[in-house]
């Protein structure tokens, strides 16, 4: 056990925190203690010759403690900064190690779980690319219907799903499925929309 420890109580985490808080109460303390010694030595006039070695005797004690008390905040002070040194070498070693895990997570993240997620892209989107196509298949025949029955009006004009289920107040339309692009989830794969 080395001097520092025997400032603490058994089992106490010496901590740079408990270390400054020791400092600061051995320093109130050599305070308090100054401030006796002057009373003590106010009424020495007065005082008999046993009270005055018994005055004497207490203000000898009272440095002696007092002398203490600097040793122990010399001590500490001279103490502080390796403890603080290792404390924040210790946090440094804690983001370290967060830092190295985080990233084992996200290698396993890529390595793995990226891998099922692109597969399941690439069967969604699939069904998407299946989607789109019926649906321009439907836009183009309506187109081919309508341009016909400009010439023959044998019915009316098809009004287009665009026009029934995307369209916008003030005349505006959703995003056009022919803008959106569904690229092959892993690379050498073909694109699932626009479709060539």
């Amino acid at each position: 056990m080395g001097i520092l420890e025997k400032f603490f109580p058994a089992k106490t985490a010496i901590t740079s925190a408990a270390i400054r808080a020791e400092i600061d109460h051995s320093e109130a303390e050599i305070a308090r203690l100054q401030a006796e010694i002057g009373p003590k030595l106010a009424a020495i006039a007065a005082m008999t010759d046993a009270e005055h070695v018994r005055a004497e005797a207490d203000i000898a004690a009272t440095k002696r403690a007092i002398a203490r008390l600097d040793a122990r905040v010399a001590h500490l002070t001279n103490e502080l900064p390796a403890v603080v040194a290792a404390e924040e070498a210790a946090q440094v070693a804690t983001k370290n190690e967060a830092l190295r895990q985080r990233a084992e997570d996200c290698r396993k993240m890529n390595a793995a779980e990226a891998k099922k997620l692109l597969a399941d892209y690439d069967r969604l989107a699939s069904q998407m690319g299946d989607v789109f196509a019926r649906l321009n298949e439907i836009a183009d025949e309506t187109n081919s219907v309508n341009k016909v029955l400009s010439s023959n009006r044998v019915a009316d004009s098809i009004v287009g799903y665009e026009t029934l289920y995307r369209r916008l107040p003030a005349g505006h339309f959703e995003f056009p499925f022919s803008a959106i692009v569904l690229p092959a989830g892993f690379s050498g794969g073909k694109a699932h929309w626009p479709r060539s």
